[in-house]
């Protein structure tokens, strides 16, 4: 079996990809499937590691470093045509392959249904208008976001989340498969470490709304009445 995973930006410091990643490699290390990757950009912090050597990456090289897809329209567009076009090599009139497409809009890849090849989309969250700023933003995101991406012809959509699933039921059209899998942690690695007595929470994540680090502060205030030495790290 092989798996051809489609990313807009290849990269380890956004939570979402670097957990489906850590899946392709077990798919690879343990159930012998090929990977192979198909990108917009590959980040510095995948360069030179050794997932490099794992996976069949093809860096297409149309987004700029330090700008979020989002802000670069034209790219956008190169990407979806090279991207479709690769795939197309890679898949047409070949057997046991599975089309897997990562974020918002190489989501949108599933329109053009590839070589009828069964088609996972992971869509990790959907943005909140009222979290955008500027007419043109907002209306990208309804058309692009609440509109294409979540009505697109999938065979699967896997979302991390009950709630996001939830919001996806609430802007989709037709009704589909929709599998709720929680990014998961390899517990194995930290059973190990020794326990500290002390109460540190931690938060890693990007600093955006929809993260809520808002609620962790209120909340971390009831904590301290009890424990005025718990300390909150973010």
């Amino acid at each position: 079996m092989k798996v051809l995973f489609v990313t807009d930006v290849l990269t380890l410091t956004h939570g979402g990809r670097r957990f489906l990643i850590s899946i392709l490699e077990k798919l690879r290390d343990y159930f012998r499937y090929e990977i192979y990757v198909v990108t917009g950009a590959i980040y510095n912090d995948i360069k030179n590691t050794e997932m490099e050597n794992k996976l069949h990456i093809s860096n297409l090289k149309v987004y700029k470093p330090g700008i979020i897809p989002s802000r670069q329209i034209p790219q956008i567009l190169t990407f979806l045509s090279k991207a479709l076009s690769k795939i197309k090599n890679l898949v047409c009139r070949k057997k046991d392959w599975i089309i897997h497409l990562d974020t918002h809009f190489p989501c949108l890849l599933a329109y053009c249904r590839i070589c009828k090849v069964p088609t996972v989309c992971s869509i990790h969250h959907l943005e909140e208008t009222k979290q955008l700023s500027g007419y043109i933003t907002r209306l990208g995101k309804l058309i692009v976001q609440d509109l294409l991406e979540v009505n697109a012809p999938y065979y699967i959509i896997h979302v991390p989340s009950h709630y996001t699933k939830k919001k996806i039921e609430q802007s989709r059209i037709f009704k589909g498969n929709i599998i709720v899998i929680p990014p998961g942690i390899e517990v194995n690695k930290y059973a190990s470490l020794p326990k500290k007595s002390e109460n540190i929470f931690l938060m890693i994540g990007q600093l955006e709304l929809r993260k809520h680090y808002d609620h962790a502060i209120v909340a971390f205030k009831i904590v301290t009445r009890r424990d005025p030495d718990a300390k909150l790290f973010i």
